[in-house]
């Protein structure tokens, strides 16, 4: 049995070379494929792959000319995979150990045809587990939208050939990883994987799921919104608004979202009170920029 890694990297000198040796240290009945697809990096990391392959001949390296996005990237590499299985890994993560062995285990004993999982955030020396809603008895979209899940693109692991009747979506910017667990989840089933063997890098800032994208954003939600409460629509066009402050401060783009969410009608939840009270006071607006600043450098 053989296991395909894809990882797309643009300008991960710092980083490509953790990536790529937390997949080595895998262990398992398997071998391992690792596929580099650079979206036209111009530091050092094809250079860093380079004398990777040199020393290991099970990795491989695709280089775009142009870049075409993680999820197109993604993409490219999966159309080159030889394994039974595929998995993928951002350049800036890493696995822990026999991240693949439990993935795959419990792919077969659910008789699923992919899984995801728990993850760890670090954030410079400081490591946070994070506390994840149960993924049983309701479909993705649910999960995602209503229960507050998530399912991140360093902990998916498919069946090939399940994975590559769906694949990511090249034209989405943003929120790539719940979109492909969502249209995964309507034709294959998926499992959850509640142990935490992945570690997710946020230092700096500059991961794209940290990077606001207010259109890309918009175009997900029509994309799925059939069939989702009020409730969970408000919810998510909330945490747009408040990414849409993060990163551009007043702009059009928070203004067009709180008034998308007074014309939706709705409360906020318990859990979304705070943020909306943050959102819709001008003094606490004039304080978040200061706050985002002190979490970003000093935690």
């Amino acid at each position: 049995m053989k296991v395909t890694v894809v990882i797309p990297a643009k300008n991960r000198e710092n980083t490509i070379e953790r990536a790529i040796n937390s997949v080595l240290l895998q262990k398992g009945n398997f071998s391992i494929e690792i596929i580099v697809v650079d979206d036209a990096s111009i530091d050092n990391t094809v250079f860093k792959v380079k004398e990777l392959i040199q020393q290991h001949s099970e990795i491989s390296l695709i280089q775009n000319k142009q870049s075409v996005g993680g999820a197109a990237a993604r993409n490219i590499g999966a159309r080159q995979a030889t394994g039974d299985y595929i998995a993928f890994l951002d350049s800036d993560d890493e696995w822990l150990e026999n991240h693949l062995q439990k993935k795959i285990e419990l792919i077969k004993v659910s008789n699923a045809a992919g899984a995801f999982g728990a993850f760890n955030i670090v954030r410079g020396t400081q490591l946070k587990t994070l506390n994840f809603a149960v993924f049983q008895n309701m479909d993705m979209a649910s999960y995602i939208f209503e229960k507050g899940g998530d399912a991140r693109t360093s902990t998916f692991v498919f069946q090939k050939d399940a994975f590559m009747q769906v694949m990511f979506d090249d034209d989405l910017g943003k929120h790539q990883d719940w979109d492909l667990a969502i249209r995964f989840d309507k034709k294959f089933k998926m499992v959850f994987d509640d142990q935490r063997n992945v570690n997710m890098y946020v230092d700096g800032g500059n991961r794209m799921s940290n990077k606001n994208n207010y259109n890309a954003s918009e175009y997900f939600l029509n994309k799925h919104k059939e069939g989702l409460s009020n409730q969970a629509l408000y919810n998510f066009k909330l945490n747009i608004c408040f990414n849409a402050f993060r990163t551009e401060g007043n702009s059009n783009n928070f203004k067009k979202g709180m008034n998308d969410l007074k014309a939706l009608g709705m409360k906020s939840d318990v859990v979304h009170r705070k943020k909306y009270k943050l959102l819709s006071n001008p003094f606490y607006r004039v304080l978040l920029p200061l706050a985002f600043y002190l979490r970003r450098n000093f935690q």
